[in-house]
């Protein structure tokens, strides 16, 4: 008595069949991951891109100071340089810090430079408008030290700081002769904002 279940030719294209589905089946959700993958990673790009660009545009505004005299009997701390958003424009200000005591800081100089703030615009160098850039300056003869000064900078969200001498010439012109050596610290820093002076002492 002849059964009723499948030729081995037939068996054979049935499991084929299956295979083949099955093997579609894979390719199709490999595709799928395959593109949400791309689509996650080009919404996490866009995302980084404009993360990045609300955090360059950032920058702390302040209000202008005016200048201060430091205490009479006061003890030198430390002389401090770094800019400021002030009325759209950079400044290059200085804050002085005298054990007065108590510890008092003082604001001794603001230069305006004139160069717009406030749209993520980078501050000019402090070596080239506050200080002028003395090395290798053959015309600067005989310089004679003024004073220790301490410069600031906002670099990639963290505050830096270099120790630098300023010198005067014989020709009456002052600035900074050594190249400076910046330091990094651990401290996040937004445009325009104030420096963590205790770090340098």
């Amino acid at each position: 008595m002849r059964g009723w279940g499948l030729s081995q030719p037939g068996i054979r294209r049935l499991t084929l069949a299956k295979e083949d589905t099955t093997m579609r089946q894979r390719r199709k959700t490999m595709f799928v991951a395959i593109a949400i993958g791309f689509a996650f990673a080009g919404c996490q790009d866009k995302r980084q891109e404009q993360e990045g660009k609300e955090g360059a545009a950032k920058t702390v505004v302040s209000d202008a100071k005016p200048l201060q005299e430091p205490c009479a009997n006061g003890r030198l701390i430390s002389k401090n340089s770094y800019s400021e958003c002030i009325a759209n424009t950079w400044h290059n200000v200085e804050d002085d810090i005298y054990d007065c005591p108590p510890l008092t800081t003082f604001r001794v100089a603001d230069d305006d430079t004139k160069q717009p703030c406030g749209n993520g615009q980078q501050p000019p160098a402090l070596i080239g408008t506050r200080f002028k850039d003395l090395h290798g300056d053959t015309s600067c003869q005989d310089p004679q030290k003024i004073a220790d000064q301490v410069l600031w900078r906002c670099t990639n969200g963290f505050w830096e700081y270099a120790k630098v001498v300023v010198y005067r010439c014989r020709n009456g012109q002052t600035g900074i002769i050594d190249q400076p050596t910046w330091i990094p610290t651990p401290d996040r820093c937004e445009l325009g904002g104030k420096p963590p002076f205790d770090r340098a002492r």
